[in-house]
């Protein structure tokens, strides 16, 4: 049984984490801005199209396609890593020390979002030359702590993978491999952040540069579009989306608020929420001054839930609701005439009418035709039913107890002695073997017994005759 709903399992659990997904892109934080879309998920994109109708502007980047958001307004950063191209070589000389590049690359810059990791490959190029005749390997890094960036190190010492800063007793001249894992623990607004990468004794270095995707660059002060005409001029155009002034709400500060008794737009966007946290008119329509648009003009309903193609089609032309009703939150409401879950059942009688009497006065009409009593058939069940010429009205139907034949004594006879044919045996005593009136033992008693059954039912036939 578990066998069979692994598959069925397989197929359902991307569908849930998908929507999972989306109700996390598409909830009221994420739809609050650019920097808090971009938080809720990986996956979630932002559209910065200032025309787009979009309910939230906070969507899975699957859904941010071009008929709803011009591609070059979608934003959705991702964490990378970009290797400065210029970087040297391991151990070519380096003209700024005249001396071997002993670390490779020199520059990398991280961009990571929050709670995600990176990981940054580096070679070591080890001497052990010089007055200290350095026998170790040691990882140095310049300290980087209440940053809210995280760095581990994996170096690969003598063909062992170890987690660390340091490996013991390394041959001069090894080129060592390690692996930097960047991890961004917290967001902060400081900016790129820059931690030197080296080694004990070396005399070259390498830079990493963090970059936390913390927010959007549309969010920045000098790309705030103040007072813009498509916020009415009573609000800022920030990522394509209006930011109202105080006693202004609305898709574009379009809504006074004193109108619709609320004091902030927040206020005023929760009427077209069905509950705390939901999508603003469920995700299918646009929050005007309170009441839901809805995109589609077959989805209705207050919060925009309603949908009015999803109801029962039939007919000649396969119309909705068999083109005698109206789709409402996919249920069909019939037309006067009309009746059943899909509208395809007449409540006309006209058809089933012979003379004054519906369906000859033995049937009843069903949508417009004739269900007939037994015994009677025809489109108004005006007509008899042939009977069989063969039997009598009787042979159709089983005696009662009050109308039943009686018996015969030679009829009980026979059931009597059927019924001992049909049962087993009564056991019988038992008897003693010495005593002297003991009939004799056939070879076959199942035989034995056949036999004077066969017999028992054969006497009452032969007095019969």
């Amino acid at each position: 049984m578990i066998r069979r709903l692994i598959p069925l399992l397989l197929l359902v659990l991307p569908i849930a984490l998908a929507e999972d997904i989306e109700a996390k892109c598409r909830s009221a934080e994420g739809a609050s801005s650019c920097g808090q879309c971009i938080k809720q998920h990986p996956d979630c994109g932002w559209c910065r199209d200032p025309h787009s109708k979009l309910s939230s502007r906070c969507q899975l980047k699957s859904k941010l396609t071009a008929d709803v958001c011009n591609q070059q307004y979608v934003y959705s950063p991702v964490t990378e890593m970009k290797v400065d191209h210029r970087s040297l070589p391991l151990q070519q000389i380096d003209p700024r020390t005249n001396s071997p590049v002993q670390v490779s690359p020199q520059q990398v810059e991280v961009k990571i979002k929050e709670d995600e990791t990176m990981k940054v490959e580096f070679k070591f190029f080890h001497k052990d030359s010089g007055p200290a005749q350095i026998k170790d390997f040691q990882i140095m890094t310049s300290n980087f702590s209440n940053t809210g960036v995280d760095v581990t190190f994996i170096i690969d010492c003598h063909g062992k993978k170890v987690e660390g800063k340091k490996c013991d007793k390394v041959p001069d001249g090894t080129v060592l491999a390690v692996t930097a894992v960047v991890k961004l623990t917290k967001c902060s607004d400081r900016g790129s952040i820059p931690i030197t990468v080296g080694a004990y004794g070396a005399r070259s270095i390498g830079a990493l540069y963090v970059s936390p995707l913390c927010g959007c660059e549309c969010e920045r002060l000098h790309q705030i579009e103040k007072n813009s005409p498509l916020c009415y001029q009573h609000g800022n155009l920030i990522c394509g989306q209006c930011e109202c002034q105080p006693g202004r709400g609305g898709h574009n500060c379009d809504c006074p608020l004193s109108l619709y008794g609320v004091s902030t737009d927040a206020e005023l966007t929760n009427k077209c929420r069905e509950k705390p946290g939901a999508p603003v008119c469920g995700g299918h329509g646009q929050c005007k001054c309170g009441q839901c648009a809805c995109d589609n003009p077959a989805t209705t309903g207050k919060f925009c839930s309603c949908d009015n193609t999803d109801c029962p089609r039939g007919g000649p032309n396969n119309q909705t609701c068999f083109g005698h009703g109206v789709c409402e939150c996919g249920k069909c409401e019939c037309e006067d005439g009309w009746t059943r879950g899909d509208c395809s059942c007449t409540t006309q009688m006209i058809t089933c009418m012979e003379g004054t009497l519906v369906c000859s006065g033995h049937g009843k009409c069903e949508c417009g035709r004739c269900v007939c009593n037994e015994g009677f058939t025809g489109a108004t069940c005006n007509a008899e039913e042939p009977q069989d010429e063969t039997s009598s009205p009787q042979d159709d139907k089983p005696l009662t107890p009050t109308t039943a034949a009686p018996k015969s004594k030679e009829t009980s006879e026979i059931e009597e002695n059927d019924d001992a044919f049909t049962q087993p045996p009564p056991m019988q005593p038992e008897q003693d073997i010495d005593s002297t009136e003991q009939p004799e033992e056939s070879s076959d008693p199942q035989s034995a017994h056949l036999l004077t059954t066969f017999i028992a039912l054969l006497l009452p036939i032969l007095r019969y005759l």
